[in-house]
């Protein structure tokens, strides 16, 4: 096999932080070769250096048969290495073939020939084998597994040779994970290489021909995927075996302490559930249910046009935040960096910032009371942290997650709204958040725990309700927890509009 991408011993180092430590690396034509391991395991750092952002402070990188001591953005792509990212940038007021030539568009005598584009665009899509976009489509109305695929198109018209793919499937349903899948197929089919990073790692046995494995800056171990299993990559990446199954049976169910009746807003429609002490309840549905909605109309961080919510019995009037706090009830967003922290303020900060009136007089902080309460959740919930004074940004996925959660029960929340608690999350993190989950249930909370990622429902939570076009279809109690019964109701009526 040729091989298209090597790099050997490179290191990278930032002030009191090894993020590379001779890391070698290699991925031949045609290949997906996939990176785990924990946040803080390097994957990025290594991504940034492949792309020209960072510069290494040693080694070198050989890409088509050419040495490199450093790249630049400009040259990466001009060689025809490009990173497809979680986050995506596209221009999202943009059509589809806007975005795919955005700064490459064709023209003549200055004026910019859109036909030619169109041509193209449809050219590439079916060299893909996806021809599901609406090429004059507005990006931000697509869903998240269509952008993903205008984010390829793009680096396609570039005449891309190696992707980098960075979480592509976090945000995305089993469904279009299979789509995206199937992409991945084809560009292999066309000698495409890629390179696949994914916290997910049954993912990294359906589509990845080898898989390495990083802890602290370091290369553990390169394995043929057909020569390893789950349990070993995870024993490499943390050094101990994590269990599947977080569901803890000590945990007793008690009183109701949500009840919502009749809820409806922009999004959902006639939605009624009920929340007891000492549960863990799973919300799922495919994007674009309604679930998001839900939590928020709850919390009274969008407007709910009719419906009621009852707390320990009583009717409530939650118009705000600020009042769904003074009833004991938080909400966990899905993007905790944009809506849950304040990410260039320090960890104490952040824990107290819900609950700065119950440590203050007359207006004044008591210094003392922060860091105590601060310094007491650390502690309490593992938080991995220098000091009390760090900025969040600088803390893992798995860390600011924590922090988010400290900050609620800094709040003295009792009801938690998690949305997609785990993600971008690496699998020992994900461990103790559910068993962080486990804990807030079994002190007497309740907890609604949000995700499009059914293995996670169905491994910690005692019942799951389905969300389908902005109603809930259904529940599933766990004696009958099943990928299958739980996928069906998710996709009940397009499967029945297609009978």
């Amino acid at each position: 096999m040729e091989k298209v991408l090597e790099v050997k011993n490179v290191s990278k180092e930032f002030p009191g932080v090894k993020a590379l430590e001779n890391i070698s690396f290699d991925l031949y034509k045609g290949e997906v070769h996939a990176i785990v391991g924990e946040n803080g395991a390097g994957k990025s750092t290594l991504i940034k250096t492949l792309t020209g952002a960072y510069v290494p402070d040693k080694g070198e990188i050989i890409i088509f048969g050419n040495r490199y001591e450093k790249l630049e953005p400009i040259l990466t792509q001009k060689i025809g290495v490009t990173a497809v990212y979680q986050e995506m940038v596209l221009a999202n007021d943009l059509n589809v073939a806007d975005n795919v030539f955005l700064g490459i568009e064709p023209s003549k005598s200055g004026f910019i020939k859109n036909a030619e584009k169109v041509t193209k665009v449809i050219e590439l899509m079916k060299s893909i084998g996806y021809e599901g976009l609406p090429i004059d489509a507005i990006v931000r109305s697509l869903s998240t597994a269509q952008q993903g695929v205008v984010a390829i198109l793009r680096a396609l018209s570039r005449n891309a040779k190696i992707i980098i793919f960075d979480e592509p499937t976090a945000s995305l349903s089993s469904k279009e994970v299979d789509v995206l899948f199937k992409v991945i197929d084809n560009l292999k089919k066309r000698d495409i290489s890629i390179i696949y990073i994914s916290h997910r790692l049954e993912e990294i046995f359906r589509i990845a021909n080898r898989v390495t494995v990083m802890k602290d800056g370091k290369v553990v171990d390169t394995k043929d995927i057909n020569s390893t299993n789950v349990n070993e990559l995870i024993k490499m990446m943390v050094g101990r075996n994590v269990s599947n199954d977080f569901y803890d049976q000590s945990r007793k169910i008690g009183t109701e302490i949500l009840r919502c009746e009749n809820i409806n807003n922009y999004k959902v429609r006639n939605i009624s559930l009920s929340l007891k002490s000492g549960e863990i309840v799973g919300l799922y549905g495919l994007i674009g249910s309604g679930r998001t909605e839900l939590a928020m109309s709850i919390f009274g961080a969008d407007k709910s046009t009719s419906g009621d919510i009852y707390i320990e019995g009583k009717k409530t009037h939650l118009k705000s935040p600020e009042g769904a706090s003074r009833y004991r009830l938080s909400y966990l967003p899905e993007d905790r960096r944009r809506q849950g922290l304040a990410l260039q303020l320090s960890v104490r900060f952040n824990i107290n910032i819900a609950s700065y009136k119950k440590i203050s007089n007359f207006g004044f902080v008591s210094m003392k009371k922060e860091r105590l309460v601060s310094a007491d959740l650390v502690k309490a919930l593992g938080i991995k942290t220098p000091n009390l004074s760090q900025i969040v940004s600088n803390l893992s996925g798995g860390t600011q997650q924590k922090v988010v959660v400290a900050k609620w029960l800094a709040a003295n929340s009792k009801i938690f709204l998690m949305d997609e608690p785990t993600v971008g999350i690496d699998v020992g993190a994900k461990a103790e958040i559910y068993n962080l989950a486990n804990q807030l249930a079994k002190s007497g909370g309740t907890v609604l725990f949000i995700s499009s990622y059914m293995p996670e429902l169905m491994g910690i939570c005692d019942r799951i309700l389905v969300m389908n076009d902005g109603k809930i279809a259904g529940e599933v109690k766990r004696q009958n927890f099943s990928e299958e019964n739980i996928l069906s109701l998710a996709i009940k009526n397009q499967r029945e509009a297609n009978v």
